[in-house]
């Protein structure tokens, strides 16, 4: 069964991961522009994922992960139309960068969520 230490442990070890993300892009955006410009935020969303989809993981091996995945696609969908029918063009650099801040809030905001729901469910 998932104890209270075993939910703390794996939340302190995700907290870990994300500061050494935030390490290795500060190290790493001194020697690029390129990195300089992307933030910590930018980074997160394939870890977020995946830290969700173990937290919210339950007996029978189901998530909720692919339900936030599908939210995150119905944003873009309506975020795409949006453009396209009151913008009359479709810029993918613009789209593209709202469409991961949009996720950025999304899966963060998911995340905490998730880490209540295993306290809630899993004690």
């Amino acid at each position: 069964m998932f104890h209270f230490f075993n939910l703390l442990l794996a939340v302190c070890i995700q907290i870990i991961i994300i500061i050494i993300l935030s390490i290795l892009k500060k190290i790493i955006s001194k020697k690029s522009k390129f990195i300089y410009s992307i933030r910590l935020m930018d980074l997160l969303p394939p870890f977020l994922l995946y830290f969700i989809y173990r937290l919210t993981l339950n007996v029978h091996g189901y998530s909720i992960m692919p339900y936030i995945v599908i939210v995150w696609m119905l944003i873009g969908i309506g975020l795409t139309i949006y453009e396209g029918y009151f913008q009359k063009d479709i810029n993918l650099k613009l789209f593209y960068k709202i469409f991961w801040r949009i996720g950025d809030i999304l899966l963060s905001v998911s995340w905490l969520f998730s880490i209540i729901w295993a306290m809630v469910t899993k004690i």
